[in-house]
Order: C-alpha cells, then structure tokens, then sequence
C-alpha cells in the first residue's frame, strides 16, 4: 500500500492537482497547494514547469472510482 495515495486533499488542492495534469497550466495555483503537492509526491518541478508524478495520476484515478 502507498501510503501518500490516501492522503487527505482539501477540493482546492485538489482542483490544482487537475490543473497541473493538464500540462500547460491556464492559471497559477497557490504556493501552499504547490508545496503540498510537491511534499507528498503527487507533482514534481521541472525545467519546463510542474508536471504530476505517477503517484499523483493514481490518486487522481482513486478519488474518481470512490
């Protein structure tokens, strides 16, 4: 068990998690929603921008099937 796929996302946080996945972001999320992200795996820093981790696609796909 992964224990980051089961960590509690506010619907904010969540809805920047989305925002990430879609590549080209449309709109800055908030540094702490960055921070936590980045924390718990779930997005990682590249030279090109934020991209979402396989962790992160995961607990996407997990919030969607509850």
């Amino acid at each position: 068990m992964v224990p980051e796929l089961y960590a509690t996302l506010t619907p904010d946080e969540f809805a920047s998690l989305r925002e990430v996945s879609k590549g080209h972001m449309q709109r800055i999320i908030p540094d702490a929603h960055r921070a936590k992200l980045l924390y718990l795996g779930f997005i990682k820093q590249k030279l090109s921008g934020l991209v979402q981790t396989e962790i992160g696609y995961l607990h996407v796909a997990r919030r969607q099937l509850s």
